[in-house]
């Protein structure tokens, strides 16, 4: 049945994955210099332009297919093991996300000796929170499991 609450939390960390296109994942303060990290990658911002400093088009690749995994696994609510096994590689996908995160983020502030300040902002919490949710969808398919193979005892 698609109207499950896995449903609703498989939607949730679809949302999270998608909304990690829209907000920065923090910001950057080296020697005066402002630099803003997203998912696309580092970028410079002065008064006028703003530059690219590198891409990171692993990050975008992962929050993406993490994303459509998570709409996909929706619709594989006739068989629940499949389903589970699903949301688990998908909690894994979510997991190297957040690795890779901070893998760019560490290779961001690194600089010849200067001091940079990292100020993490909204979009770092996205992958957290799609994890969770697919945690939360995971127990809720385990335990639709345990009700389907209670009533077959009963049989």
């Amino acid at each position: 049945m698609i109207q499950r609450i896995q449903s609703v939390y498989l939607l949730i960390a679809a949302v999270a994955s998608f909304l990690i296109f829209a907000f920065p994942l923090g910001e950057i303060m080296v020697q005066g210099a402002e630099f803003q990290f997203d998912v696309f990658g580092l970028e410079k911002i002065t008064s006028e332009t703003t530059e690219t400093v590198f891409n990171t088009y692993l990050l975008v690749a992962l929050s993406a297919i993490a994303g459509l995994i998570s709409l996909a696994d929706i619709f594989l609510f006739k068989n629940r093991k499949l389903q589970v096994k699903v949301a688990q590689g998908n909690m894994i996908l979510n997991t190297l996300l957040l690795v890779g995160i901070f893998y760019f983020t560490d290779q961001a502030t690194k600089t010849d000796g200067n001091s940079a300040m990292m100020h993490y902002q909204v979009g770092i919490v996205m992958p957290i929170i799609a994890l969770i949710f697919l945690i939360l969808a995971n127990r809720s398919i385990n335990k639709d499991e345990e009700l389907v193979r209670s009533a077959d005892r009963l049989r």
